[in-house]
């Protein structure tokens, strides 16, 4: 969805939430590979958006200092004159340095604390752009302008990230993605072993339309992480210090 409207932040958005997902499981992203799916390459608007996608690929990677190793590309995929949705899809493999750094989703005991590490570079209405929220309200339609990207900060959430999982200071990690923030919570509570609830409060915004988006707005650069009470002032000069915006959720 996100490529359709913006292919080169798309493209960008693929690789910087695959190396996401690593940092959050106190891995460090090493190589990637791709897929990219798209229709036609013969009809120029196809190739645009083709050529758009594998820029924004590169531009992360080489923010975020990981390769391309490998990869194919599947063209025509379309039925009747209708291309799918142009959908780069990657897969990474990280290196975790010590068992002990490993973390996971979901939130694991009642007193730790939530935070928010990383703030979405774009608010109100664009910051729904492509979600699954705006899709299904729109009942299966496709409008809007994409998020922003910023891959500078998202190096430095990554980094942040990935330090803090090495020290040991996170109980849990979860990136914000598909279904925004609201979805994320969810699943920090829901994909463990045991539910464990939380309690989010989250500050007060000028319009309604901000306050759907920060629950449903899907854009990147957003990690929600779980820590011991006796931790938090560690994480949050960690992230003062790595200039992560982090704010204290619940």
């Amino acid at each position: 969805r996100m490529c359709e409207l913006d292919p080169f932040a798309g493209g960008a958005m693929a690789i910087a939430e695959v190396c996401r997902n690593l940092v959050c499981s106190g891995a460090e992203p090493i190589g990637i590979t791709d897929c990219l799916n798209f229709g036609n390459p013969e009809r120029p608007e196809v190739m645009d958006q083709f050529s758009r996608a594998v820029d924004g690929i590169a531009a992360a990677c080489t923010a975020l200092g990981v390769p391309i190793v490998s990869g194919n590309v599947s063209l025509y995929n379309e039925t009747d004159g209708r291309s799918i949705l142009p959908t780069p899809t990657v897969a990474a493999v990280g290196l975790v340095t010590s068992r002990e750094d490993v973390v996971t989703a979901p939130f694991k005991r009642a007193g730790d604390v939530v935070l928010l590490l990383g703030e979405a570079a774009s608010g109100g209405a664009r910051a729904l752009g492509g979600s699954e929220w705006l899709v299904r309200t729109l009942g299966g339609k496709l409008k809007g302008e994409a998020p922003l990207i910023e891959l500078a900060a998202e190096v430095a959430l990554q980094k942040l990230v990935l330090g803090l999982a090495r020290a040991h200071l996170l109980e849990s990690a979860h990136d914000v993605a598909d279904g925004g923030l609201a979805t994320t919570l969810a699943e920090c509570c829901a994909a463990g072993p045991e539910d464990v609830g939380a309690r989010i409060e989250l500050a007060a915004t000028p319009a309604p339309v901000d306050a759907l988006a920060r629950l449903f707005g899907e854009a990147p650069s957003r990690v929600v992480v779980s820590v011991k009470a006796v931790a938090v002032d560690r994480v949050l000069a960690a992230a003062k210090s790595a200039d992560v915006p982090a704010t204290r959720i619940g």
